[in-house]
């Protein structure tokens, strides 16, 4: 009897009913795992392409094109089905930079720990940063209307030695056609603890000051860089004091951040309205800002306000009507700033990449440029000889049909058609198997039968 055990033992040893199941499964998990990986890129839906020009000495790693309103017009608003293929037909993944980033930090409050008013002369103002944090500016609080006051600024970390930081800023609350109200001082970049502001009242009465705040320096924007301009229109109208000048930013621009004017008009309060258009017909305008100017004056102070900013939005064409305030302002020069939009990869030598746009009925891209956002001035130095070549229109070429077929969206590939013969196979493995372990079962039934039969006739 235990000689029966054994083979049967043997026998459920051989079982292959596990092993061919195993086979299956990883055949199965090879073939679908690859699939996506490694399929083509179908490019059919794609109208436009463009190859990338990378210099022969650029290191591998993270590079950046620079996407121009040649391509970012013909994309849907996102920009998001801008796609690189390499040379060897693979998709890279690409990350897209967001033109519409905060890229300013929030002023904080610093305690007021000592006010001082000296009758006829001056208001002295202590504030406390609470520690040696690096400021550019600072904020007035202040309830008071219709006033304009010099004001010094100094500095100390002891509380007893004060160093100068700033002698001749502006701050006023102007009424009138034109209001303005300007609490800012800007000054040199420093990390005093304590700073001292000294507000020259002279006969007039004191401000009533209700807070103090502190403004961290803007970091720094390598995405920005400055448009070429060219005036088109600068006309001055003397019976209504306006002033309207029309710019083109090029053929070739990024999308507009930053609008400033430069004039030798002395003192001056304006309102401002900035205009946008993708052509210079007059009902194609779109207003995508609307302030105030103005240069102001007192003794050896000036404070002034010539540059505004907008939400990043591409135009060709810029208009900006300067009106109210009295006389017209003679301005003699713009200034106008974008904000690159890059298509980051990372680079690989020996690869050629062309660049694919213009489908708007495809998902967006999905990856962050989080990720590579702490290195974004590297990048964008690396890739500052980058170019994109002429555009071109994206043709798919079609293989030759030898006989009618249904045409597929999309065709397998190699390693789908390999997979598919490794599942064959493996199924053909499986079934040897089985028919090897029945013919086994058979041959181990025989022999026990016969051993029982022995058995029974020696009893």
């Amino acid at each position: 009897m235990s000689k029966v055990l054994q083979v049967s033992s043997s026998y459920q040893r051989c079982e292959p009913h596990g092993y061919g199941i195993a086979i299956v499964a990883a055949i199965l998990a090879v073939l679908f795992s690859w699939g996506p990986v490694l399929a083509e890129f179908n490019s059919s839906d794609w109208k436009r392409v463009r190859s990338i020009h990378v210099p022969e000495h650029l290191p591998d790693g993270h590079v950046g094109i620079v996407l121009e309103s040649g391509v970012t017009d013909k994309c849907r608003p996102d920009v998001g089905d801008v796609r690189i293929l390499d040379s060897n037909g693979m998709l890279v993944q690409v990350a897209i930079t967001d033109p519409a980033v905060d890229d300013e930090i929030r002023p904080f409050p610093a305690q007021i720990f000592r006010v001082a008013k000296t009758a006829g002369r001056w208001t002295d103002i202590a504030i406390d940063k609470t520690g040696k944090i690096l400021t550019g500016g600072i904020i007035i609080g202040t309830r008071s209307k219709d006033f304009i006051r010099r004001v010094e600024i100094r500095g100390s970390d002891n509380v007893r030695d004060a160093y100068v930081i700033r002698m001749d800023g502006l701050i006023a609350d102007v009424g009138g056609a034109i209001p303005l109200c300007s609490l800012k001082l800007t000054h040199p970049l420093n990390n005093f603890q304590y700073i001292y502001l000294r507000i020259l009242d002279g006969d007039q009465a004191p401000l009533k000051i209700d807070s103090v705040q502190c403004c961290p320096p803007d970091p720094e924007t390598p995405l920005e860089m400055p448009l070429d301009v060219r005036i088109l229109e600068n006309r001055l109208d003397a019976a209504s004091g306006s002033t309207r000048i029309i710019a083109d930013l090029g053929e070739k621009r990024l999308p507009l951040t930053r609008v400033g004017f430069s004039t030798s008009t002395k003192e001056f309060m304006k309102g401002i309205r900035v205009h946008g258009a993708s052509s210079s017909s007059p009902d194609t305008w779109k207003k995508i800002y609307e302030g105030t100017v103005f240069r102001l004056r007192k003794e050896d102070a000036v404070n002034e306000q010539l540059k505004v900013r907008v939400n990043p939005q591409s135009f060709r064409y810029i208009l900006l009507e300067l009106y109210g305030g009295g006389s017209s302002v003679a301005v003699e020069k713009i200034a106008a700033t974008g904000t690159m939009r890059l298509a980051i990869f990372e680079y690989r030598r020996g690869l050629a990449y062309n660049l694919f746009y213009d489908n708007p009925a495809t998902e967006a891209v999905k990856t962050s440029p989080a990720s590579v956002l702490s290195n974004l001035a590297r990048i964008v130095s690396a890739s500052s000889n980058i170019r994109l070549g002429e555009e071109q229109k994206n043709v798919v070429v079609q293989a030759p049909k030898f006989e009618p077929q249904v045409e597929t969206k999309t065709t397998p590939t190699f390693w789908r058609l390999a997979g598919v013969a490794m599942l064959a196979v493996g199924l053909l493995l499986m079934f040897s198997l089985m028919l090897r372990a029945r013919s086994l079962r058979k041959s181990v039934r025989g022999r026990n039968s016969r051993v029982i039969s022995t058995r029974t006739l020696n009893h």
